[in-house]
């Protein structure tokens, strides 16, 4: 009888710390949650755009499929590391590609580079590769009027920021 009684109390006292480490690890695991998020709030709001000067950014095809990527080079005229940005390029087909008249959406593509450039440095970067889906070969835009410079432009934009922890 006494065994049983015994036995009661060990499982009960090892269902309660199973309880307390199930417990525990679900606190802990939403602490680290928190944590992380405050992190990353932190990295994407320390680095405002205007502190950063970008210079000889260019897109090239890359040497292998149908990717291409944009290159150039970053300032960081922070107070922090920057460590990354995202970008957006589209591509447009216009009938004057100089003043980018009469332009058409012909590719968008997003990606990422990771320069990691420390506080008043300055540094190259080359985002991952870009993939525009389904853009045609030739330029899409006809000349309604003359003097005719159509042909393919590019326009970029930082859709943001993340500074190094």
């Amino acid at each position: 009888m006494r065994f049983r009684y015994f036995a009661l109390v060990v499982v009960g006292i090892g269902g309660a710390g199973l309880y307390w480490m199930a417990e525990n690890n679900k606190k802990d695991a939403e602490e680290r949650r928190q944590r992380e998020a405050l992190a990353r709030a932190w990295s994407q709001s320390a680095i405002r755009l205007e502190d950063l000067k970008f210079s000889r950014v260019h897109l090239k095809d890359r040497s292998y499929g149908p990717y291409m990527a944009l290159d150039g080079i970053v300032s960081n005229n922070a107070k922090y590391t920057l460590d990354s940005f995202d970008v957006q390029v589209t591509l447009k087909d216009c009938e004057d590609k100089t003043k980018e008249t009469n332009c058409r959406i012909v590719g968008q593509a997003s990606g990422t580079a990771s320069p990691a450039v420390p506080s008043g440095q300055t540094r190259s970067f080359g985002s991952s590769d870009l993939q525009f889906d389904n853009l045609p070969r030739d330029v899409q835009v006809q000349c309604a009027s003359q003097p005719c410079n159509r042909g393919r432009v590019f326009n970029w934009r930082v859709t943001q920021v993340r500074a190094a922890q």
